[in-house]
């Protein structure tokens, strides 16, 4: 692992702290925290979302081989929240994370692109989704979340995620 970049490496301090329901900031990311001082979702540009949680000692290429990352960064994820001791420290934006795709395939192929690959050994992507929904208010939490599919909120009914623009 000599010589992998760290998400810290590439995140930013430039963001704001803010409770669930609060107005989006006029530019750049309010952190949404819940009572225990956990990240449980983003308030970006276009408004309230879900929040992808890294941790800010993991490794530039974990954060990008979690297989859902193309999906959100598609649908408007625009940045990904790195956390030390459960709590948030940064954020890399979407700008980052794309020239961090770009700088990776071309030092490994497209293998980067295809999905779950791993070659054996190596470690599972680290991270995870936290998604309101906005039927309860619930800060949902889940290793892999696609936006196509249907899951069930901890409220005990079908998950209606709060999801930007």
């Amino acid at each position: 692992m000599t010589g992998e970049r760290l998400v810290a490496d590439v995140m930013s301090d430039r963001f704001t702290v803010c409770e669930p329901h609060a107005e989006r900031p006029e530019k750049g990311f309010a952190v949404v925290i819940g009572a225990d001082g956990s990240t449980v979702g983003l308030l970006g540009p276009d408004g309230p979302g879900p929040a992808f949680v890294v941790a800010a000692d993991a490794t530039v290429m974990s954060l990008l081989d979690w297989p859902e990352l193309l999906e959100w960064l598609r649908h408007g994820l625009p940045a990904a929240v790195a956390e030390r001791d459960g709590r948030p420290v940064g954020v890399v934006t979407a700008r980052i994370m794309a020239a961090e795709i770009a700088r990776a395939a071309r030092r490994r192929g497209s293998r980067l692109l295809t999905g779950d690959y791993a070659p054996y050994g190596q470690a599972a992507p680290a991270g995870e989704a936290r998604v309101f929904c906005a039927t309860c208010g619930s800060a949902n939490i889940y290793t892999r979340f696609s936006k196509a599919k249907a899951y069930r909120c901890r409220g005990g009914h079908q998950l209606d995620p709060v999801w930007p623009g």
